[in-house]
């Protein structure tokens, strides 16, 4: 059962971790960190249901209010058994970090053999089946995402979409294989999770990045659009007046907007 791959206390299992048996050998995983935003992680599952068919999914939910929670659970139930739910039971903020839980879907990956670990942000959509990225990995590349344009050199690489070889990074870094130390390329910002850029220079496949407008971005392999991507389905909520140098309030109203337009988006996409 899936409780044998968990190694962080603070973890437990929710829903459906009896159907992941320890001797399963999954080549392929799609892992999910959730947030108070289980209207957008619908959309996502159904963009995932509509061009992977039917994938083992992994959502740590990281700390939800009890209401996000219960509606993550009854999606969960509706949509399939092969979606492994996992919840951050930690009071502290500090274990409840991004690249923390990016850990525990890279661990996972490692633990049931995946050649390739898919990780997607809660408020992205899927509008391509990424066949010939996912193809790429392991045999030609050890890493394929979304370039992190918020540098100038963009090499590193943003964890709204990635995929990666997980036992590559736990190889190399072991249950810490998300994070890495500040390096010349991230001259603007620094986040952990750029560890996994660090470790994967030289074998990254990249996604182009383009802002469409505040909020939403667009993502790009070969010219063709692969994903969308909205920024503040969750954060939004936790800031009071000004979050990124914009007016919650308008973020609050353009966070619904975007919904909207995804769940168009999705519409088209499957005609």
């Amino acid at each position: 059962m899936l409780k044998y791959y968990v190694y962080r206390a603070n973890i437990r299992c929710l829903r459906n971790c009896e159907y992941l048996d320890p001797s399963t050998r999954i080549e392929e995983l799609v892992g999910v960190v959730h947030f108070n935003a289980p209207d957008y992680l619908s959309l996502l599952l159904n963009s995932l249901k509509k061009f992977m068919g039917d994938p083992w999914i992994i959502i740590i939910d990281n700390g939800s209010y009890e209401v996000a929670l219960k509606a993550v659970e009854k999606l969960i139930d509706i949509l399939s058994r092969r979606i492994i739910l996992l919840r951050n039971t930690a009071h502290s903020r500090r274990l409840k970090d991004h690249t923390l839980a990016l850990n525990h879907l890279i661990y996972i990956g490692c633990k049931v053999g995946a050649e390739r670990l898919i990780i997607l942000d809660q408020d992205a959509i899927l509008v391509d089946s990424l066949d010939d990225l996912r193809s790429y990995i392991p045999q030609k590349a050890i890493l394929a995402g979304v370039r992190d344009t918020r540098n100038s050199i963009p090499l590193l690489i943003h964890p709204s979409l990635m995929i990666l070889d997980p036992r590559y990074f736990c190889t190399v870094g072991g249950n810490a294989s998300a994070y890495g130390p500040p390096t010349r390329y991230a001259d603007k910002i620094w986040e952990p999770y750029y560890g996994i850029s660090y470790r994967a220079l030289g074998k990254i496949i990249y996604i182009d990045n383009k802002r469409l407008e505040s909020g939403i971005s667009a993502y790009y392999y070969k010219g063709r659009i692969v994903a969308y991507h909205a920024w503040y389905s969750s954060r939004v909520f936790l800031a009071k007046d000004i979050l990124d140098g914009f007016n919650v309030k308008e973020l609050l109203f353009r966070r619904k907007k975007i919904l909207e337009l995804f769940r168009k988006i999705l519409e088209v996409s499957s005609n």
